[in-house]
Parts: structure tokens; sequence; C-alpha cells
């Protein structure tokens, strides 16, 4: 525990100095955490463009859990704890399992809360990057709470820490999808109702590679591109929204990669198709009070809180993890696979 809250402080003290000659931190100058060595220590990125992979075949139990993690302290991550038995994965919340050759988020009443699960890789060198997986989950609320509309699982892009990063909602209780980018904000001067876990969500906007609807808008329904799927899709129950039956399954890919203008483009398909296309230019993203990044900026609400440097609201240019977050949903994922994108 020293270790880690040594770590915390001189990683603060080097964003501070490199922040005071005026550029981006380097990746390792960032609030990120630093694994701690393990029993299981992080799997080596394979050969080749794959970055990380999973295939949950092992035998089922536990892949790990909250209880082999330590978090940090506002604005930092938390690290693995060396008791941590994966190799491949860690996180502050939930329990993760191996459940025949599918990796299992376990029931949210088991964690007495609908935010139940939260994991990411242990591997923080994923930059321009292609994310794969197979998915298939159960009915909102089930084994949970009461749905909400916003209930949700995302996919974690250049995750930095909780309170820095993307996510692109794939499967959400209302059947939209979006992406998303998180800044730190505990102490910010801003509407106390936007902060969630100590951070600010914008919303990004669609782009111009955006299929069908075109530029702006802030989510994207299944019925909007139904007829960009292809044939197999159609004979899924509720299509073309996911069946939530926990048997049928779907094959998920995001890549996120800069583009032109220190800008970070986040692109998704559902079995092959484009589905969705956003760009993150550090200005445009939206918050749930239908006010934009660049307006919160300059009314100065994060000169407030501990620590600010002004590279925190940037576009993610850095590498980070990758990883999943669930609310009062059970899910499944397989065939999990980080690769570079050339």
């Amino acid at each position: 525990m020293q270790a880690v809250q040594a770590f915390m402080v001189l990683s603060l003290l080097a964003s501070k100095a490199f922040a005071a000659d005026g550029g981006p931190p380097s990746p390792t100058q960032s609030p990120i955490p630093t694994p701690a060595t393990s029993s299981a220590a992080p799997a080596p990125s394979p050969a080749g463009d794959v970055i990380v992979a999973d295939a949950f075949e092992e035998e089922d139990g536990l892949v790990t859990s909250h209880e082999h993690y330590t978090p940090g302290d506002f604005p930092f991550g938390g690290a693995s704890l060396s008791s941590n038995p994966s190799p491949v994965w860690e996180g502050d919340s939930g329990f993760f399992y191996r459940q025949g050759h599918w990796g299992y988020s376990g029931r949210p009443r088991d964690w007495k809360d609908r935010y139940f699960f939260r994991m990411n890789t242990r591997n923080f060198n994923i930059q321009d990057a292609a994310i794969s997986w197979r998915y298939r989950s159960a009915q909102f609320g089930e084994d949970g709470y009461a749905s909400e509309s916003a209930d949700a699982v995302d996919v974690w892009l250049r995750y930095q820490t909780q309170y820095k990063l993307y996510v692109f909602q794939f499967d959400r209780a209302d059947d939209r999808f979006q992406a998303k980018r998180k800044i730190p904000a505990q102490g910010w001067t801003g509407p106390a109702k936007l902060i969630a876990n100590k951070g600010v969500y914008y919303t990004l906007p669609t782009d111009d590679a955006q299929p069908v609807v075109g530029a702006g808008k802030l989510f994207i329904t299944w019925s909007a591109v139904q007829k960009l799927l292809p044939a197999s899709e159609a004979s899924k129950p509720r299509f073309p929204k996911l069946a939530h039956d926990g048997v049928t399954p779907y094959d998920f890919r995001v890549t996120v990669r800069n583009v032109v203008g220190n800008k970070v483009q986040v692109q998704a398909y559902r079995a092959g198709a484009l589905i969705y296309s956003a760009t993150d230019d550090g200005r445009s993203g939206v918050a749930a009070n239908g006010e934009t990044q660049e307006e919160h900026l300059e009314r100065g609400y994060y000169d407030t809180v501990p620590g600010w440097q002004g590279w925190w609201a940037s576009p993610i240019t850095h590498p980070g993890a990758s990883g999943f977050r669930a609310d009062d949903v059970k899910f499944w994922i397989a065939d999990f696979v980080v690769k570079r994108l050339k």
C-alpha cells in the first residue's frame, strides 16, 4: 500500500512539472495505475498485432474480483494486489468468472448494488486499436433491481483511470447506443447533478462517417441501422434490438484511433457492419444537461478540481486500458481480442 501511495505522489509531481512546460503528458506522466507485482503478473503482449486476448479457456471459476485490487485516491487509479489470480483483468467492483468458455459478470444482487461490475485489462498499452468480443446478456433488472433507462453495458477505451476514459455503450436498457468521454471533476464548481463517481460524462456527437443519420446525433437506435445489419442477425429474437435472453450471441468490434487535429475517433461494428462513428475534439461533447464541454471549460468549472491540468480535458490520444462496465444486467463475453490498428 505504501508503494502505491508513493507512486501517486510521484505521478502528481511529474504531471505538474510537465504542465509547466506547456505540453500534453506522456503516458507515464498521466495519473494511471501501475500494477503491483502479482502472483499472476500482467500477461505479456502476444506476438504480432494482438495486444490482449482472452478466450476464457481455463476451467470454470473465478477470474478475479475487487478483493484483489486496491483503489487509488482521486484523481489516480488503483492497482492489482499481489493476490490477483488473473494476468489479464483487474477491477474495483464485482466478481468476474469463467463459465463454459465465457467470461461472466455474476449477478447484480450478489454485489448488492445495481452498479456492480467494473473490470479493466491490466495492459495499459492500448492506443490505436480494435477491440472485439462475443456477447450475450440477460434482461436488465434480472437478478438485480428495477430497470432504469440509463442502465447499460459499456466497453472502455483508452482507460486511464475510472475518472478519465472513453466508453461505448453498446447495450442500453433503452435500446440506444452512444459514446462518451469522462473527465475528472471532483471539486468542480459546475452543476452537482452532473457528477458521476467524481467525474462528468460528455456524449460525443456522431461525425460525418456515421451511417444513415450522419453527423451531430447524440445517440443511435437499433432501428436506425437495421438495414445495415446482415441477414444472419435478422433471425435473432427482438431484431434489430438485442435479445436479452441470456443465450443469443452477438459479435461486436470497436475501434479507437487518433485522427488529424489531435482528435480521437471511435467507431463500432455489429456482425461486421459499421453502425456508429463519433470523434472527440475536446470541445463538442454534450453533458446530461445539454451544455457542452467547451462551455464548462470556458466557465472555469474545472479550475477548482484538485491537481487540475488543462490536458485532462483534451482528447485522450495516449494509450490506456480496455475493459467493461455493467449496471443491473448479467452479461457474458467470449473471444475478447485487442489488436493494433495498422
